[in-house]
């Protein structure tokens, strides 16, 4: 999910390319002190990544674990992702433009890669993927790219288990 974040009450702009567009993370820390007799010390801190080149940018501690609500962050979704996205693959011929379908329907960043790799990356960490994501034209695809669907199929039956992520039914038709 694309958001747009401001900070102190001024717009995050990307310092390389100044888009305003951002994927966000929640990162919590645990560090350990040896001036502080090795105490963990739990921080949550945002990353932002932006969503035309890539950019990152990390703020420093934002808060205890326990009360993230004192930051003075405003971060406001853009888009909301529709509950179920249905992406028509039988008519694709080659790798490429699978992926750039792909790229198109779950909304990945412009620096996606393009890669079954990259491919993992976008969905456990750059968008939100919808409650049902429906591929029509499977048995198409299995037909003209079977190493590529079952890399797919593969990654998404994974994604499910990955504890971190919201779950996504995924159908094959």
């Amino acid at each position: 999910m694309l958001y747009e974040v401001r900070i102190w009450g001024k717009d995050l702009k990307c310092d390389v390319c100044f888009e305003n567009q951002w994927f966000k993370s929640t990162l919590k820390t645990e560090l350990v002190s040896e001036e502080n007799g090795w105490e963990y010390n739990k921080e949550v801190r945002y990353m932002f990544e932006c969503k035309k080149c890539g950019n990152c940018r990390i703020f420093g501690k934002v808060s205890n674990e326990d009360n993230i609500e004192d930051v003075k962050i405003t971060i406001s979704p853009i888009l909301e992702v529709p509950p179920i996205i249905s992406i028509d693959v039988s008519n694709i011929k080659k790798s490429k433009e699978l992926h750039l379908l792909l790229k198109e329907k779950l909304e990945f960043p412009d620096f996606y890669g393009e890669n079954w790799d990259a491919f993992w990356d976008a969905i456990t960490g750059l968008v939100e993927l919808p409650d049902k994501l429906e591929f029509i034209g499977w048995a198409k695809l299995q037909k003209k790219l079977p190493r590529d669907a079952t890399i797919m199929k593969k990654c998404l039956v994974d994604y499910n288990k990955e504890s971190y992520v919201k779950k996504c039914e995924f159908i094959f038709n």
